[in-house]
């Protein structure tokens, strides 16, 4: 019964223009309304409906006259048996359907055209009109009454409720009956969903709440004979999109075993409302479809602050894959670029890498790519402050995301702890935002005491999305007291908690996309400006050499495994066996100072040279170093201005005052 299911999408998806420097923003996308008539067409619509029948019955007479006074009477009939037989053609398709309406039909235009062959051959006369009103007037009667009081247009009949069954008896009895917890609530059954049913739980005012409806829910699944993760308790909605109800109603929602959420929901286009800055996450479990926030946006529909936000949740939860998917809104938006810091070295979503404005996959290149990132958020805070803006306009620039996969892994660093924080704090106002994912936000896994709060309370105030965890302590240090339990999700990749936007505490199921570099070729990021280019790149290039380093990152052997000693380093810094921050030793700093000597002799000597050149020509002489070691070596001549790089490869700068021996 339950499947794939896919939303629906453009038939011929095309993605949106990105903005060019100098050019004026695309204009909001207005989202389509619903289908709205006129006064007029409206009143025509009613009419059509209401007046039918006595048009038709006002037609009779004359019909029957003009066949009686010029057809001789025979060629009236023929006209009226005619006329049965195209009502009869045209009323066909309702009357298979349903029976009553089809000998209903049929008796009328049998009698319509019977009545019609007597008027064509005796005259209209008394008998033939008191006939007519007697046949035919209280059938139109009840058609007309049916179309004026009950389908006129703007008019809906609410679905009619189920009878009270053995379900909500128990739930009255058991629940809401004395001595229970909910004990003096009254239940009441709401319009059933696809999949399962709804039920309204009506508190005592004053002494019950949503809480106490949230501490019976193992009293409600064993009352329903199903298990817990099946029953959904949440607020009832407010009379305003994202508002809570009164706090005496509570929405109970009891799931079928196959209900909607255990269909994979595929990708089917971007969802983006450019008028909202919100795209579709997943749809709840009665089908409303959970939203989150993609950048901010003004009274006007204008986009003017980025937006930030944290998820958080265990191993194969879908963390990565609906990272994976919100890259893929930012880059159809046509005005984002986005930049990837993985601390899984590219594992996390390896399909995007070539998508991305940067990916950035090692300590020394999160480094370098959050502290341009700090560059670029300094002078476009400069920009506005000089033209007297509050806020950011996407004609000087486009929207930049930067996502960190595995946070907990990169804000070991102290640089990118302090990069992050700053960024976070400051430049939403500039168009920069953060999104972290990692599996628990504490204090351990965030970097530092300080920085883990910092951190916690700033991303937490944007978009917050919880998936399934170990225990209940991410939910309370991310969204404090909002009653959500994501370590009681059912074990089915995607399902989460979208919050922020939403104030609903039920659970969506996310959507994915089966094939996301398909997709991801129809996408292209926004070009920087050349404002943007010059801060980011800063004196070493830093964005212009993005794409080499990265090629020697993937050529590096230690990527590949077969660089042992790295291996060792890696395991024991996280076992804590080896302190990747402490001072070094005077053993070590000799050892740099060794490597330093043979970077310098091999560039010197074969330069210009590929920094992947290097280690391979270190060890046909002799010399084990690690790569870090080499660039660190490359870094320093480079500040001293011994060495240069042109196009990724590195040599002796000229007039260089170097001390040989």
């Amino acid at each position: 019964m339950f499947g794939r299911r896919k939303h629906p999408a453009p038939p011929a998806f095309q993605p949106r223009p990105a903005v060019q420097p100098g050019m004026a923003p695309p204009a909001p996308v207005q989202p389509p309304g619903p289908t709205m008539r006129s006064a007029a067409n409206r009143l025509r619509h009613r009419a059509r409906h209401g007046l039918r029948p006595w048009l038709v019955l006002a037609a009779l007479p004359v019909l029957g006259g003009a066949g009686h006074a010029f057809a001789h009477g025979y060629a009236g009939s023929a006209a009226g048996f005619l006329a049965a037989a195209v009502a009869i053609w045209r009323l066909w398709p309702e009357m298979a359907k349903r029976p009553a309406v089809r000998w209903m039909a049929t008796s009328w235009c049998a009698l319509g055209a019977g009545w019609l062959a007597w008027v064509s051959l005796a005259g209209l006369g008394k008998a033939a009109l008191l006939a007519m009103m007697g046949l035919w007037l209280p059938p139109y009667l009840a058609h007309w009454n049916l179309h004026r009081a009950h389908h006129g247009y703007g008019r809906t009949q609410p679905a009619p409720l189920p009878e009270p069954d053995e379900l909500t008896e128990r739930l009255r009895a058991r629940v809401c009956g004395a001595g229970a917890k909910v004990a003096g609530a009254s239940v009441t059954e709401l319009p059933r969903i696809p999949g399962g049913r709804v039920f309204r739980f009506s508190l005592v005012p004053g002494k019950q709440t949503l809480a106490t409806v949230l501490s019976a829910t193992a009293e409600i699944a064993s009352a329903a004979e199903i298990p817990l993760a099946r029953v959904i308790a949440e607020s009832m909605p407010g009379d305003h999109p994202g508002e809570r109800g009164p706090e005496h109603l509570a929405k109970v929602t009891i799931l079928d075993p196959h209900h909607p959420q255990r269909e994979i929901q595929e990708f089917a286009g971007p969802t983006l409302d450019m008028a909202t800055g919100l795209f579709d996450v997943g749809p709840y479990p009665d089908g409303e479809m959970a939203r989150s926030r993609l950048f901010k946006v003004d009274e006007h529909g204008r986009a003017i602050r980025a937006a930030s936000g944290i998820a958080c949740g265990t191993t194969g939860s879908g963390k990565s894959r609906y990272a994976e998917r919100k890259i893929m809104e930012h880059l159809a938006s046509g005005m984002f670029q986005v930049i990837l810091l993985d601390g899984q070295g590219g594992a996390s979503i390896p399909a995007l890498t070539a998508h991305v404005g940067w990916a950035a996959y090692r300590e020394d290149e999160w480094q370098r790519a959050l502290t341009a990132i700090l560059r670029l958020g300094v002078a476009r805070t400069r920009l506005i402050s000089a033209r007297g803006m509050s806020c950011w306009d996407l004609s000087l620039g486009p929207f930049v995301q930067v996502f960190l996969e595995e946070a907990h892994k990169i804000l070991l660093d102290p640089v990118s702890l302090l990069a992050v924080k700053f960024g976070i704090q400051e430049l939403e106002k500039v168009a920069i935002g953060f999104d972290l994912s990692t599996q628990v936000p504490s204090q351990v896994e965030l970097g530092s005491k300080s920085g883990a709060k910092v951190l916690r309370d700033l991303a937490s105030s944007g978009n917050v999305t919880l998936h399934r965890t170990g225990g209940q302590f991410a939910a309370s240090v991310l969204v404090g007291e909002m009653e959500v339990f994501p370590h009681l999700l059912p074990q089915i990749p995607g399902m989460c908690h979208p919050l922020g936007y939403s104030m609903r505490t039920a659970p969506a199921r996310g959507i994915r996309a089966a094939d996301p570099l398909e997709w991801a070729h129809l996408f292209s990021p926004a070009p920087f400006t050349p404002l943007d280019i010059e801060a980011l790149d800063g004196t070493e290039a830093a964005w212009g050499g993005r794409h080499e380093r990265l090629a020697g990152h993937m050529k590096d052997p230690s990527v590949h495994g077969l660089d042992l000693g790295s291996v060792e380093r890696e395991v024991a810094v996280m076992l804590g066996q080896v302190q990747e921050d402490q001072p070094p030793s005077n053993a070590e700093r000799a050892e740099k100072v060794k490597i330093s000597d043979h970077v310098w002799e091999v560039v010197t000597e074969l330069g210009p040279i590929k920094r992947e050149d290097i280690i391979p020509e270190l060890k046909k002489r002799g010399v084990e170093c690690h790569v870090s070691s080499v660039d660190q070596a490359l870094a320093s001549f480079k500040r001293n201005n011994w060495l240069q790089a042109d196009k990724g490869c590195w040599e002796r700068a000229p007039l260089a005052a170097v001390k040989e021996g």
